[in-house]
């Protein structure tokens, strides 16, 4: 854990009570261009006390969903939002910063806004989801003197403090409202957490998991959402990306799924040789016979049938025939070249498919500790791995493998259905079996081959990877 996260004050400052907050004490600074071309407004608050100009608010009663460490050793804490009152004041808030992107518009974008292009301009500090219409998240980068304490006599300030800020403890936190960025058409809220609060340990028992077990997948459950689209800015003057997507949901929530005890490979792949494009997955074979792949199918199949009944949402308007968008949308299934030509004669194939996961992997960090966000994990002793390139291609006992389905990605080579992995357990403690091209059918060129058209798929989909998945 890094020291910067037990630092102590210097200074004793009283955050404001959400009910005491007044638009008319904030004040702003001037526009800060940087050299990346964002725009920077800093604020402050007029307080009772001269000395203490920081714009500091107190929220109680927050869940904690999940303590994670991102990129370049930042941390980020992630509540449900429970405070009432502090709902009331950062939309409070938010109405005001609409009011003065309205009358500031032309200096922060270089053209006038009306009043709906400056409320739309705004994202919001609070997040929510359609499907979850009252529950509201706050996204909590932590400030580099971050003090977390605990008011609990059971927990002394000297507990680690992925202790104190584990999944459904609740936390009173101390916000830091440092600034504005303004973007080219849009601009945000910049808060950090300065402080946080143990006040009490959430119940084992609170929390029910929405993943659901290979057997036990029903049919008629699966729903997509409306199309999702993300644009993101060109880098090194290239034009800026559209990502479009659709979620995947299983009676109203993300579709999880969670295996046990299973057998099953990583692989590692470079496009074109070319190191800034590897990229890793985990296998898993799928008999015919087995719930594994009835859920699968069932999964493309229910898929399928929305994606055709709604083609028109999903396709720019376009209309496909149930043939035409078979060769769209790609089959979950992976085979081998031999069983792929095959399957082209409507001859039966010779060979178990494959479904390949996404794991979620750190290309600006590949060099460092922490690569694959945490993600694989030793059974025996609960260590991460971080070197699974030593695992390439070797049969593995996964004790628990939980993922989730990132979502249906449409991209220029089709449409692509994409599953992550989010908690990956590898059992060292059993024997490994070396199933062989002679076991298998499969020689080993063509099962490079089948990996090779398994992560082309997902090769033009979304390529942000979810560092904390429990956000979702």
């Amino acid at each position: 854990m890094a020291s910067k996260f037990v630092s102590k004050t210097t200074k004793n400052f009283t955050p404001l009570n959400p009910t005491d907050f007044k638009t008319s004490n904030v004040e702003y600074t001037d526009i800060k261009p940087t050299k990346d071309g964002s725009k920077y407004i800093y604020t402050t608050y007029k307080n009772t006390t001269p000395d203490n100009k920081q714009f500091l608010i107190v929220v109680r009663g927050c869940k904690i969903l999940a303590y994670s460490e991102g990129k370049n050793n930042k941390y980020t804490l992630y509540v449900q939002l429970c405070d009432t009152n502090a709902m009331e004041m950062i939309r409070k808030y938010e109405k005001n910063l609409t009011t003065k992107c309205f009358n500031d518009s032309l200096a922060w974008f270089g053209e006038k806004f009306d009043e709906e292009e400056s409320t739309n301009a705004l994202k919001s500090i609070i997040l929510s989801k359609p499907e979850f219409p009252d529950s509201y998240t706050l996204s909590l980068p932590l400030s580099d003197k971050f003090v977390c304490k605990s008011k609990i006599a059971d927990i002394g300030d000297d507990v680690d403090i992925k202790t104190k800020l584990a999944k459904f403890n609740m936390v009173d936190v101390c916000l830091n409202f440092k600034s504005l960025k303004i973007n080219k058409v849009e601009f945000n809220i910049i808060a950090e957490c300065n402080q946080a609060n143990l006040v009490s340990v959430g119940k084992t028992g609170e929390y029910k998991s929405t993943a659901i077990m290979p057997e036990n997948f029903t049919s008629g459950k699966i729903t997509l959402s409306k199309l999702l689209t993300k644009t993101y800015p060109g880098s090194a003057g290239q034009p800026d990306i559209t990502v479009k997507s659709a979620d995947v949901l299983y009676e109203k929530n993300k579709l999880r799924v969670t295996f046990k005890n299973i057998n099953s490979r990583f692989f590692k792949f470079i496009k074109d040789g070319k190191e800034d494009t590897v990229s890793y997955s985990l296998s898993l074979r799928l008999p015919k016979s087995s719930n594994e792949r009835k859920m699968f199918e069932g999964f493309y199949d229910e898929i399928f049938k929305q994606l055709i009944g709604d083609c028109k949402e999903y396709y720019d308007n376009k209309k496909y025939t149930p043939k035409q968008l078979k060769a769209v949308v790609k089959s979950v299934l992976s085979y081998n070249k031999t069983d792929q030509e095959k399957i082209k004669k409507n001859e039966e194939p010779e060979n178990d498919p494959s479904f390949y996961f996404k794991v979620p992997f750190d290309k600006k960090n590949s060099g460092k500790s922490n690569r694959f966000y945490g993600k694989i994990i030793n059974e025996a002793d609960n260590s991460i791995i971080d070197n699974i390139d030593e695992l390439l291609g070797k049969d593995l006992n996964i004790s628990t493998l939980e993922t989730y389905c990132k979502g249906v990605s449409f991209h220029a080579k089709g449409t692509s259905i994409i599953f992550t992995i989010d908690k990956c357990y590898v059992n060292f403690d059993v024997p490994e079996y070396n199933m062989d091209s002679a076991d298998t059918g499969i020689t080993g060129d063509d099962e490079d081959e089948e990996e090779t058209d398994a992560v082309e798929a997902t090769a033009d989909s979304d390529d942000e990877e979810a560092e904390n998945s429990d956000s979702d």
